[in-house]
């Protein structure tokens, strides 16, 4: 049964006292003077097990759930609650049957330390809000889990060159060792090519001198036509003539 109505501007809250006074804390008291108050996400609580539940129920608190809340940074503890007041239209809250319009004070009244445990959720908490930070939860958990499968991967293919890269390096060494062994044989037979290389050259020039020398021997020797067109000598016919 509605025993109590908000007195604040434009609220139309109404319900039993201790619900209408959690009531007032959650909704309309200034962050400061809530009980528990959440600085991530502007969760209010009026008490530690509300806002431990919190914690369990929002993925961006899983992290938080093990640790002691209390001395987390995004957790603001106010060492005295808003003094909820009813009665009069001068209060926060009214009897149904005397409804008045309070207007939101700029000054918080004198508080007043709330003790009970109220076990009801939170009803300030925007069903948009929630969904779009399970939707953002969501998301960092897939961006999570790619990140690990890409590190996984690269890892996997750092494992690989330091695979192929100690086989480069027995290579390595195995060619050098053949080359030690090698190196007498290798020497050898670049002695000998060298050997080879010079034959061939000394070779060619004694062509090319031979042929040089046997070019001006040519020139020098006299043409045999010219030879047998001249006439010929005395000597030659007195030989002719002893001879027949």
């Amino acid at each position: 049964m509605s025993d109590y109505i908000c007195n604040w501007d434009h609220c139309k809250f109404e319900g039993t006292k201790n619900l209408a006074i959690r009531h007032v804390i959650i909704t309309h008291a200034p962050p400061e003077k809530v009980p528990y108050f959440c600085t991530l996400c502007s969760f209010r609580a009026t008490n530690l097990k509300a806002f431990e539940r919190h914690l369990t129920t929002f993925r961006q608190h899983i992290l938080l759930e093990k640790e002691n809340s209390q001395t987390k940074e995004y957790l603001q503890i106010s060492t005295e609650s808003y003094n909820v007041t009813w009665g009069n239209r001068n209060c926060d809250l009214t009897l149904k049957n005397e409804k008045y319009l309070y207007p939101e004070p700029n000054i918080v009244p004198v508080l007043l330390e709330i003790n009970e445990d109220y076990t009801v959720y939170n009803e300030t908490i925007i069903e948009s809000t929630a969904s779009q930070t399970e939707e953002n939860n969501e998301n960092i958990e897939k961006l999570k889990t790619k990140h690990k499968r890409e590190m996984n991967n690269l890892a996997e293919y750092i494992i690989r060159l330091e695979k192929k890269l100690s086989a480069r390096d027995q290579e390595i060494f195995e060619l050098k060792r053949e080359l030690r062994c090698n190196e007498p044989f290798i020497q050898g037979f670049n002695e000998m090519w060298e050997d080879q290389v010079r034959d061939k050259k000394e070779q060619r020039d004694r062509k090319r001198e031979d042929w040089r020398r046997g070019k001006v021997a040519k020139e020098n020797m006299e043409p045999l036509g010219e030879t047998f067109s001249s006439p010929p000598s005395k000597k030659m016919k007195s030989l002719v003539k002893k001879l027949f």
